[in-house]
């Protein structure tokens, strides 16, 4: 089958379409406080959070019920994740700002407040270290990463330590960055990779640049995980401007045209299939394009959306909750054939 051609190997089912009263610029879902309940969790310019329940029962004005609303004393808030990084026994909230502070929530009390950059965050991942360490990693617009936690600062690297070919201009800048859990024969590896306007893919670990390729374009969106059947190594996807998507495996093999979409792919994610044992995963793209797409086993699915999706959280239950550029907000159930 072609790789372009659109099938329905991943269905999607519409849950609920909302339009948020307040303007917001990132989203995330999760459980926060301890509640068994998942919540949306919205912010914009104003640096307010608004809380709200989900029911996804029901496509009315019912399906959100802001339950309250958090005030960061940030600038206009560019990230959000949901996840446990004070160790105090359930997750916290964490927001990055346009003016390079961190801010992590814990049961609604402000418990850190960092300045980590004098220039607008624009990417925040949390994940955990073999030891159990936890790590946040953030970046700015200019090419600064860093890694800490509310306890600590790990490391700081900028991209323009790394000479680049000589090219019309030196000012280099990150497009895509991607913690992946590598698996490669018995072992299991940690890096953060990035991508950049310098048309490289980095491999840091521990702070340090351990690999490096030059691809042939951009890679605009980056994600991992395994998307053959004949893989028996972790795979690390990589969109470009023009809609393609590559794979490598062990860090070097690129296989032309797993997928392409023809539409600027600016954000990928992965949703892994558990259940299955021989069940590929599927990758969910985004970007400047009207569209949600599913791509699995090279094959593409395609949800038409209002406008342009900007904001994606995957659940546990395989529901994406989509954040769109006209303040809509759509719920989608995806159901993967065997």
């Amino acid at each position: 089958m072609p790789a372009n051609t659109i099938t329905t190997v991943v269905s999607f089912k519409k849950q609920f379409r909302a339009e948020i009263l307040n303007k917001f610029t990132t989203l995330a879902v999760g459980y926060l406080d301890g509640d068994n309940r998942e919540v949306l969790v919205t912010c914009g310019e104003d640096g307010v959070l608004h809380v709200y329940t989900i029911d996804n029962s029901t496509d009315s004005d019912q399906c959100l019920k802001k339950i309250k609303t958090l005030d960061s004393k940030c600038s206009s808030i560019q990230c959000i994740c949901i996840a446990e990084v004070t160790r105090f026994g359930s997750n916290d909230l964490i927001v990055a700002d346009s003016k390079g502070h961190i801010v992590v929530f814990f049961k609604e009390q402000i418990v850190c407040r960092k300045k980590v950059s004098d220039y607008p965050l624009s990417s925040l991942a949390v994940y955990n270290k073999p030891n159990g360490m936890v790590v946040i990693v953030a970046a700015d617009i200019e090419g600064m990463i860093v890694a800490f936690n509310p306890y600590i600062e790990f490391w700081k690297f900028h991209i323009s330590n790394i000479p680049i070919p000589k090219g019309p201009s030196s000012l280099v800048k990150i497009l895509a960055i991607h913690i992946a859990h590598l698996k490669m024969s018995e072992n299991t590896v940690d890096y953060i990779l990035i991508s950049d306007t310098a048309r490289q893919l980095l491999f840091l670990r521990n702070g340090k640049l351990v690999h490096k390729i030059i691809l042939p374009f951009c890679a605009t969106a980056i994600s991992s995980g395994y998307y053959q059947k004949s893989s028996t190594n972790t795979e690390i996807a990589i969109a470009s401007e023009n809609g393609s998507i590559h794979l490598l495996n062990n860090t070097e093999i690129i296989l032309n045209d797993y997928a392409n979409l023809n539409v600027p792919v600016k954000k990928m994610k992965t949703i892994r299939v558990t259940h299955c044992k021989d069940t590929v995963d599927t990758l969910i793209c985004t970007g400047n394009f009207d569209s949600v797409f599913g791509v699995r086993d090279g094959t593409v699915s395609q949800y038409e959306t209002t406008d342009w999706i900007e904001n994606t959280s995957i659940t546990d239950s395989s529901s994406l909750y989509l954040g769109s550029k006209d303040n809509s907000l759509f719920s989608i159930k995806l159901d993967l054939d065997s």
